[in-house]
């Protein structure tokens, strides 16, 4: 989970190899543009079998995909902190973000914003770069990469090029909410951020009714009171928890009905984005009329 960044690309300086001689200067990373296209008669990873890689180049890189706290910086692990000083460049979902952790941590790597809103060409430009052999650590505001954040592409075309790709594990919103929730943990059913309009919301509502894991969502802190709204109006009064600025100071976690929390969100400015969880649906007991009724109207085939 993590703000929209900026989508221009931060200039930066590749490091110089271990063990360089003092002195050394290392080149500039290449631009996109002089990037140059894959010679002829080269496989491309349109070539590739589905489901198969292709051989990696002798010097390819690595994309490491690493956790970062969800709200408290010194959540971050050892291994985490090693390899984001290690790696040739960071690609970071807000580099603001980003770079105040790594000051907070003494971490001079250089970043390079991967948003949201640059994931196609960005995807290829980092993709080139690894195929050439750098190592990269693919980062977002919190959490890990591709639960909810941009990352998915990048790693997709590093496993076609033939790239390692190496998970750099960290903290997850959705598992530390849940682990403290009080609802039922062991199988559950994550859902990521419901639509934003409201007609899309209640469809998309309406397909967890019958849903008897433990639902977990993610809300922006705008939406966080429509959403509970809906929540209540399709699935029922169930048991909930409404989980705000995890790790902070300002942590605050809310348990009880979806009512309730419907009202504590109507009377209280949201913080942060939140996570909300919702019990599955009683086998024993009947799905709420709001859904029943449509359901009922379908002629028969």
């Amino acid at each position: 989970m993590g703000a929209v960044s900026r989508t221009s690309m931060v200039p930066c300086v590749a490091r110089p190899p271990q063990g360089a001689p003092t002195g050394h200067v290392a080149s500039p990373l290449p631009s996109e543009e002089a990037l140059a296209p894959t010679p002829a008669g080269t496989p491309s990873a349109d070539d590739v079998p589905d489901g198969m890689s292709p051989v990696a180049p002798a010097q390819a890189g690595e994309l490491l995909v690493v956790g970062t706290p969800i709200g408290n910086p010194d959540d971050i692990s050892l291994r985490a902190l090693r390899v984001l000083r290690e790696v040739d460049l960071i690609a970071a979902e807000d580099t603001r973000v980003t770079r105040r952790l790594l000051r907070h941590h003494g971490v001079t790597t250089p970043t390079t914003s991967y948003s949201q809103h640059s994931q196609g060409s960005k995807a290829r430009y980092l993709a080139d770069l690894l195929s050439k052999g750098m190592r990269i650590a693919l980062v977002s505001d919190a959490g890990m990469p591709g639960i909810a954040d941009p990352g998915h592409e990048l790693v997709e075309l590093a496993l076609r090029a033939g790239v390692r790709v190496t998970p750099v594990p960290g903290p997850t919103a959705a598992i530390a909410a849940v682990a403290v929730s009080g609802l039922r943990p062991y199988r559950f059913a994550f859902d990521g951020f419901p639509p934003r309009q409201r007609k899309n919301r209640l469809e998309f509502f309406r397909r967890l009714t019958y849903e008897e894991r433990t639902i977990i969502l993610y809300e922006s802190p705008r939406r966080v009171r429509e959403a509970l709204r809906d929540l209540l109006s399709v699935l029922g009064d169930r048991q909930a928890v409404l989980a705000l600025e995890l790790t902070k100071p300002s942590e605050r976690i809310q348990r009880g009905s979806l009512e309730s929390l419907y009202a504590y969100a109507t009377r209280h400015k949201i913080r942060g984005e939140a996570v909300i969880i919702v019990e599955g649906r009683d086998t024993n007991a009947s799905p709420p009329e709001e859904v029943i009724w449509p359901i009922r109207s379908q002629p028969c085939p």
